[in-house]
């Protein structure tokens, strides 16, 4: 079976279109590397020439039903009022889609590779020999490792979300929630203590926090720390909106996407943290 050759890793993005119904639609994208914005196709955003696989694999069709499973659940989220009205299969569906989403991208990929070069930088200060295709960095190699690694990794996080605090979160202020090719974002209010860091998807008071569109978030959180909270938050502060996009300009790999072309928040971003514009900058530090 031949799979598209163009293979998308962000796969909702014409909510975000500045023109929806469009036979074409068309979305605002800011370049972090270059800190420009252009209005484009959304065929050609989120996506790269065999991305997943050079052969069949099966991964591409396991996301392409995956997709389709979640279609329905998606356009329920868009529309109700309470996460809880989702039936337990369209739950199910919900998890794994953002459990997909969340590590089939351009990140995952950086992570790996950051994690990589983290390593095999101490190794070399210690003067540990390892073997030779460990220095293998090459898009290839991190293809292949990301592919490989990608069912476990959906099964476990799946399993973690799913014990989840669910918070559906309605933005009414006139800034839209912005996305980007890294959607699925984490935060922390809890400060880290001593060498652990708090971002872990079992960390006591972790966020996940996914844009449904430009009016709608999903949150799972830590059900110790937010238990309490209802089901819905309504929010009609621009600040939280500000906090939900700079998590998307902070967390992307390099581009953001919004119906709407006002990216200045991401230049000041950009402007007072530089390193978040670097597709390759590090990930992963060691002390």
């Amino acid at each position: 079976m031949k799979h598209p050759r163009n293979q998308h890793y962000v796969l909702y993005l014409r909510q975000f279109a500045a023109e929806r119904r469009a036979k074409n639609p068309q979305i605002y994208l800011f370049d972090k590397t270059t800190q420009r914005a252009k209005r484009t196709s959304i065929r050609n955003v989120a996506a790269e020439l065999h991305f997943y696989e050079r052969e069949d694999h099966g991964i591409e069709d396991w996301f392409t039903d995956t997709e389709s499973a979640f279609v329905a659940p998606y356009q329920r989220l868009l529309q109700m009022q309470s996460f809880e009205e989702l039936s337990v299969e369209e739950v199910s569906a919900t998890v794994l889609f953002l459990a997909a989403q969340f590590v089939r991208t351009r990140e995952q990929r950086a992570h790996l590779k950051s994690i990589g070069n983290t390593l095999r930088q101490r190794l070399d200060e210690w003067g540990i020999d390892y073997a030779p295709e460990w220095a293998d960095v090459s898009d290839e190699s991190l293809r292949v490792q990301h592919v490989d690694l990608l069912p476990d990794l959906i099964e476990h996080i799946s399993a973690i979300m799913s014990g989840m605090k669910p918070i559906l979160m309605l933005n009414r202020t006139a800034m839209p929630l912005w996305t980007s090719d890294h959607p699925i974002t984490l935060h922390n209010q809890r400060p880290t203590t001593g060498l652990v860091g708090n971002l872990g998807l079992k960390c006591r008071g972790i966020e996940v926090h996914f844009p449904l569109s430009p009016t709608r978030s999903l949150c799972l959180c830590d059900p110790v720390d937010y238990g309490g909270l209802p089901d819905t938050l309504t929010s009609d502060d621009v600040n939280h909106t500000l906090f939900l996009n700079s998590l998307q300009v902070i967390s992307s790999t390099r581009f953001v996407f919004s119906n709407a072309s006002n990216f200045a928040l991401a230049s000041e971003i950009l402007e007072r943290h530089p390193r978040y514009g670097d597709p390759d900058r590090l990930r992963v530090q060691t002390n």
